[in-house]
């Protein structure tokens, strides 16, 4: 699947974090029935990504050459698609990097395709003039797992 994005700004995304001011015992999601200690610092998030979605070049090239032929290609070819809507949320806590001053992080992704899940890294760095700008790369994979190959040795 490939997804031609639109213009440079067209990925909105809604969050919300909650990090742990201390060290905590997680439950449930995350630390099961015998918990899980997790450090101070530490946190989970949850949100979803809107991407906004336009026609592909190879539709985008039909169009340019066909529009003009018939008012329902015009209607076809300016219309958008609708938006891409990725929800995500912590698979498990997000503990930080205390040496090298940023994060590792694994997501459950629900995409309109199916569950998947993204792995990513996060780092810091404060710019010349004073602000600090986060640099997030992350990989979605779906389905999340598929079974492992088998060699014979």
């Amino acid at each position: 699947m490939s997804i031609h994005f639109g213009q440079p700004n067209s990925l909105i995304e809604y969050k919300w974090n909650f990090s742990f001011p201390k060290k905590t015992k997680l439950y449930g999601n995350w630390g099961r029935s015998e918990g899980k200690n997790v450090p101070a610092g530490s946190f989970i998030v949850y949100g979803d990504y809107n991407i906004e979605t336009t026609l592909s070049y190879e539709c985008k090239n039909y169009c340019d050459e066909y529009k003009n032929y018939c008012d329902e290609c015009k209607n076809y070819c300016d219309k958008k698609t609708s938006p891409l809507i990725i929800h995500y949320q912590s698979a498990e806590p997000i503990i930080p990097d205390t040496i090298n001053n940023g994060i590792t992080f694994r997501c459950t992704t629900i995409a309109p395709w199916g569950e998947g899940i993204t792995q990513g890294i996060s780092y810091t760095q404060t710019l010349e003039n004073g602000n600090v700008q986060a640099n997030i790369r992350n990989v979605h994979t779906y389905p999340a797992f598929v079974p492992s190959v088998v060699h014979d040795m």
